[in-house]
Protein backbone atom coordinates (compact mmCIF):
# COMPACT_ATOMS: atom_id res chain seq x y z
CA UNK A 1 0.00 0.00 0.00
CA UNK A 2 1.44 3.39 -0.91
CA UNK A 3 2.52 5.47 2.13
CA UNK A 4 -0.08 8.19 1.51
CA UNK A 5 -2.90 5.60 1.44
CA UNK A 6 -1.53 3.99 4.60
CA UNK A 7 -1.52 7.41 6.28
CA UNK A 8 -5.19 7.95 5.32
CA UNK A 9 -6.13 4.53 6.68
CA UNK A 10 -4.14 5.06 9.89
CA UNK A 11 -5.78 8.46 10.43
CA UNK A 12 -9.24 6.96 9.88
CA UNK A 13 -8.48 4.13 12.32
CA UNK A 14 -7.25 6.54 15.02
CA UNK A 15 -10.41 8.64 14.60
CA UNK A 16 -12.65 5.56 14.84
CA UNK A 17 -10.85 4.42 18.01
CA UNK A 18 -11.26 7.92 19.45
CA UNK A 19 -15.02 7.78 18.72
CA UNK A 20 -15.70 4.13 19.61
CA UNK A 21 -12.88 3.17 21.94
CA UNK A 22 -10.56 0.23 21.23
CA UNK A 23 -13.16 -2.42 22.11
CA UNK A 24 -15.89 -0.63 20.13
CA UNK A 25 -13.61 -0.37 17.11
CA UNK A 26 -12.81 -4.09 17.28
CA UNK A 27 -16.53 -4.83 17.42
CA UNK A 28 -17.11 -2.48 14.46
CA UNK A 29 -14.46 -4.33 12.40
CA UNK A 30 -15.95 -7.72 13.35
CA UNK A 31 -19.45 -6.60 12.35
CA UNK A 32 -18.18 -5.11 9.09
CA UNK A 33 -16.39 -8.36 8.20
CA UNK A 34 -19.49 -10.40 9.08
CA UNK A 35 -21.70 -8.14 6.98
CA UNK A 36 -19.39 -8.53 3.97
CA UNK A 37 -19.16 -12.28 4.44
CA UNK A 38 -22.93 -12.77 4.58
CA UNK A 39 -23.43 -10.59 1.49
CA UNK A 40 -20.80 -12.57 -0.41
CA UNK A 41 -22.51 -15.82 0.64
CA UNK A 42 -25.86 -14.58 -0.67
CA UNK A 43 -24.29 -13.51 -3.97
CA UNK A 44 -22.53 -16.86 -4.31
CA UNK A 45 -25.82 -18.70 -3.78
CA UNK A 46 -27.44 -16.65 -6.54
CA UNK A 47 -24.56 -17.19 -8.95
CA UNK A 48 -24.65 -20.94 -8.27
CA UNK A 49 -28.28 -21.02 -9.36
CA UNK A 50 -30.32 -20.67 -6.19
CA UNK A 51 -33.59 -18.91 -7.07
CA UNK A 52 -33.65 -15.35 -5.67
CA UNK A 53 -36.80 -16.12 -3.69
CA UNK A 54 -34.86 -18.78 -1.75
CA UNK A 55 -31.90 -16.59 -0.85
CA UNK A 56 -31.88 -15.12 2.61
CA UNK A 57 -30.38 -11.63 2.62
CA UNK A 58 -29.36 -10.25 6.01
CA UNK A 59 -31.29 -7.08 6.86
CA UNK A 60 -27.99 -5.18 7.16
CA UNK A 61 -27.24 -6.04 3.52
CA UNK A 62 -30.61 -5.18 2.00
CA UNK A 63 -29.34 -1.86 0.58
CA UNK A 64 -26.33 -3.50 -1.06
CA UNK A 65 -28.47 -6.34 -2.39
CA UNK A 66 -31.02 -3.92 -3.82
CA UNK A 67 -28.30 -2.02 -5.67
CA UNK A 68 -26.84 -5.27 -7.05
CA UNK A 69 -30.18 -6.56 -8.34
CA UNK A 70 -29.72 -4.37 -11.42
CA UNK A 71 -26.29 -5.92 -12.04
CA UNK A 72 -27.09 -9.62 -11.56
CA UNK A 73 -29.05 -10.10 -14.83
CA UNK A 74 -25.94 -9.04 -16.78
CA UNK A 75 -23.67 -11.57 -15.03
CA UNK A 76 -23.49 -14.87 -16.91
CA UNK A 77 -21.26 -17.86 -17.57
CA UNK A 78 -19.78 -17.89 -14.07
CA UNK A 79 -16.48 -19.79 -14.29
CA UNK A 80 -14.98 -19.29 -10.83
CA UNK A 81 -16.11 -18.14 -7.40
CA UNK A 82 -13.79 -17.21 -4.51
CA UNK A 83 -10.75 -18.15 -6.57
CA UNK A 84 -7.13 -17.81 -5.53
CA UNK A 85 -4.82 -16.55 -8.24
CA UNK A 86 -1.04 -16.15 -8.16
CA UNK A 87 1.11 -14.33 -10.67
CA UNK A 88 3.62 -16.89 -11.98
CA UNK A 89 6.54 -14.44 -12.32
CA UNK A 90 5.80 -11.76 -9.72
CA UNK A 91 4.53 -14.26 -7.12
CA UNK A 92 1.84 -12.05 -5.57
CA UNK A 93 -1.47 -13.72 -4.92
CA UNK A 94 -5.00 -12.85 -3.99
CA UNK A 95 -8.54 -14.14 -3.88
CA UNK A 96 -11.12 -12.62 -6.20
CA UNK A 97 -14.85 -13.15 -5.85
CA UNK A 98 -15.98 -14.08 -9.34
CA UNK A 99 -14.82 -14.74 -12.89
CA UNK A 100 -17.78 -14.43 -15.24
CA UNK A 101 -19.13 -12.61 -18.21
CA UNK A 102 -20.59 -9.22 -17.50
CA UNK A 103 -22.46 -7.78 -20.49
CA UNK A 104 -20.65 -10.27 -22.75
CA UNK A 105 -17.13 -9.41 -21.55
CA UNK A 106 -15.08 -11.78 -19.40
CA UNK A 107 -14.49 -9.96 -16.11
CA UNK A 108 -13.03 -10.46 -12.70
CA UNK A 109 -15.53 -9.22 -10.14
CA UNK A 110 -14.71 -8.36 -6.55
CA UNK A 111 -17.84 -7.37 -4.64
CA UNK A 112 -17.24 -4.45 -2.27
CA UNK A 113 -19.34 -3.11 0.56
CA UNK A 114 -19.18 0.42 1.84
CA UNK A 115 -21.04 2.58 4.31
CA UNK A 116 -20.97 5.53 1.90
CA UNK A 117 -21.45 5.83 -1.87
CA UNK A 118 -18.22 6.39 -3.79
CA UNK A 119 -18.87 9.29 -6.16
CA UNK A 120 -15.46 9.10 -7.90
CA UNK A 121 -13.00 6.34 -8.74
CA UNK A 122 -10.47 8.10 -6.47
CA UNK A 123 -12.75 7.47 -3.50
CA UNK A 124 -12.40 3.72 -4.03
CA UNK A 125 -8.74 4.03 -2.95
CA UNK A 126 -6.72 0.96 -3.99
CA UNK A 127 -9.63 -1.21 -5.15
CA UNK A 128 -8.94 -0.62 -8.88
CA UNK A 129 -5.29 -1.52 -8.36
CA UNK A 130 -6.38 -4.72 -6.60
CA UNK A 131 -8.59 -5.70 -9.56
CA UNK A 132 -5.79 -4.87 -12.03
CA UNK A 133 -3.45 -7.14 -10.06
CA UNK A 134 -6.00 -9.98 -10.17
CA UNK A 135 -6.38 -9.52 -13.93
CA UNK A 136 -2.62 -9.47 -14.42
CA UNK A 137 -2.19 -12.66 -12.40
CA UNK A 138 -5.09 -14.42 -14.13
CA UNK A 139 -3.92 -13.48 -17.63
CA UNK A 140 -0.32 -14.52 -16.90
CA UNK A 141 -1.38 -17.87 -15.42
CA UNK A 142 -1.39 -20.43 -18.26
CA UNK A 143 -3.24 -22.98 -16.08
CA UNK A 144 -6.35 -20.80 -15.98
CA UNK A 145 -6.55 -20.53 -19.77
CA UNK A 146 -8.44 -17.22 -19.66
CA UNK A 147 -7.91 -13.71 -20.91
CA UNK A 148 -9.59 -10.85 -19.13
CA UNK A 149 -9.43 -7.58 -21.06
Amino acid sequence: MPPERRAILDRWEREMIRKLGQEGFQQYKTETFKKGHTLHSSIECLLKGTPPSEIEVDAKNEGHWKSLEAVFPDVSEVQMLEATVQHPQLHYLGIFDCLAKYKDSVCIIDWKTSQKPKQTIGKTYDNPLQIAAYIGAANANKDLNIQVS
